[in-house]
């Protein structure tokens, strides 16, 4: 196993809360036995990852799986209404200099 060299953060962010909300938070991180900042960092973390994933990712059942690839596996079929814009916006695309 290799050891990596701890990163530098080198960015800030900062926040205002009303009473309420801080002293959740700081009570949250107390129980976790953590600092505030890791506290807060790790939760945003993990939200933000969350965030990203859902974007980044089409979850489907294994019905609609099954229905997809037998659709990608049928032959290719010419659209011509859609062959015809491509070939538009193409020929656009060529002229705009």
């Amino acid at each position: 196993m290799t050891r990596t060299e701890p990163r530098t953060r080198s960015e800030r962010i900062n926040l205002r809360v009303d009473p309420e909300v801080d002293a959740l938070l700081r009570e949250a991180a107390a129980l976790e036995h953590t600092s505030l900042s890791a506290f807060l960092l790790d939760a945003a973390r993990e939200k933000a990852q969350r965030t990203v994933d859902a974007y980044r990712r089409i979850e489907v059942s294994a019905a609609e799986f099954d229905r997809l690839e037998a659709e990608l596996e049928r032959p290719a079929q010419v659209v011509e209404p859609l062959l015809r814009l491509a070939e538009r916006v193409a020929e656009r695309r060529a002229a705009t200099p």
